[in-house]
């Protein structure tokens, strides 16, 4: 029901539009959520922080999508705000659900998850529910949703992409940026922070998922030669014990980020999926992206004895733990997308049909 009042309010053009180009990557980002879920819960596998290599590509389908956002909607300068509204819209109402949640639960049942040993103060609890700071300070003593960090990340892309976008400075903006990124690659500036948490050393990132959606004939090469550059300095980690630093896991990480998301969303926008359940498979991943450490907190709370990242779990038990939190995950995604961000999805799109 609540996809087809969605469906009502908005053209057949449009409908088609969303469904071919901005839902086709649902399963793709649902996958990628359980990725950072799966993370939380166990210790790094196959030599890679998949969490890490999930968000990268969480980076390059925000490049993409909100290329495609820009393009088909908010085309110039004036429009801006509207855009900012819109990328509101869907950021912020699913992320305050569970923070009040996890508010409540950490005061009145002494729920402790990973990132909140303790309860929040006041002024923890106001600069994170401001998000931004999530990507500035991303080590809070007690972190209401300790993955939000990137939700700053994404704020700050969406604050200075449009004016990039519009203005025609991707490629200057990716140079720049790759440039950074490789600074932090050889360790003159530090990795996690510079070529994975902050937007200078990561915008290049997005940069390629948005020339993923649309390049000229100059720029059309550029998603290859950055996916050949990835093989290459993720290669050279292996034989090269100078780059084998102590930060060697995240950057091989960020690396498989880009090695295996370009290709996919590349394939993705070739496949063209028509398959109408996008609509409700793309919606839940956000919520188990924000949701599963609080539902990881959920089982401990209620399982004391419960441990998380264990090295090496039986795998009954490791096959048990990984499929009963990806459910119950997905149920309160699915609640929290039609209790709090529905309506919200709901008012954006018709004002999309009607401008």
């Amino acid at each position: 029901m609540p996809i087809k009042r969605l469906l009502d309010i908005v053209p057949i053009s449009t409908q088609l539009s969303m469904t071919n180009k901005g839902k086709k990557m649902g399963l793709y980002r649902l996958l990628l959520a359980y990725m950072v879920l799966y993370s939380h819960m166990f210790q790094p596998l196959m030599g890679f922080q998949i969490g890490v290599v999930a968000v990268i590509s969480f980076l390059l389908i925000s490049g993409y999508v909100m290329t495609a956002l820009i393009r088909n909607y908010y085309p110039s300068i004036s429009l801006l705000g509207q855009f900012y509204l819109d990328r509101l819209f869907r950021l912020l109402p699913q992320f305050y659900f569970y923070a009040v949640l996890i508010i409540i639960c950490a005061h009145y049942f002494n729920l402790r998850q990973q990132g909140m040993p303790n309860e929040p103060s006041l002024q923890s609890v106001i600069l994170q529910l401001l998000v931004v700071p999530l990507n500035f300070n991303y080590q809070f003593s007690s972190m209401l949703i300790p993955q939000a960090w990137s939700l700053g990340l994404e704020i700050t892309f969406y604050v200075l992409f449009p004016f990039v976008l519009i203005f025609n400075k991707r490629l200057l903006v990716l140079i720049i940026s790759l440039i950074i990124f490789l600074f932090s690659y050889v360790d003159y500036i530090n990795a996690e922070i510079w070529g994975y948490r902050f937007l200078p050393g990561t915008f290049f990132i997005f940069i390629v998922g948005s020339f993923l959606y649309d390049a000229n004939e100059r720029e059309k090469f550029i998603p290859l030669l950055i996916w050949c550059l990835a093989v290459v300095l993720l290669t050279i980690t292996y034989f090269f014990p100078s780059f084998q630093g102590p930060l060697v896991l995240i950057k091989r990480s960020i690396l498989a980020g880009i090695v295996v998301g370009v290709p996919i969303i590349a394939a993705l926008k070739s496949a063209g999926l028509k398959n109408a359940n996008q609509f409700s498979v793309g919606d839940l991943s956000y919520g188990v992206f924000l949701n599963h450490n609080f539902v990881i907190g959920l089982f401990i709370l209620i399982l004391p004895n419960t441990e998380t990242h264990a090295s090496t779990p039986r795998a009954i038990d490791f096959i048990v733990a990984l499929c009963l939190t990806m459910l119950v995950s997905t149920i309160f995604s699915y609640v929290s997308f039609h209790l709090a961000e529905l309506p919200f999805v709901l008012l954006k799109k018709k004002h999309r049909a009607l401008s």
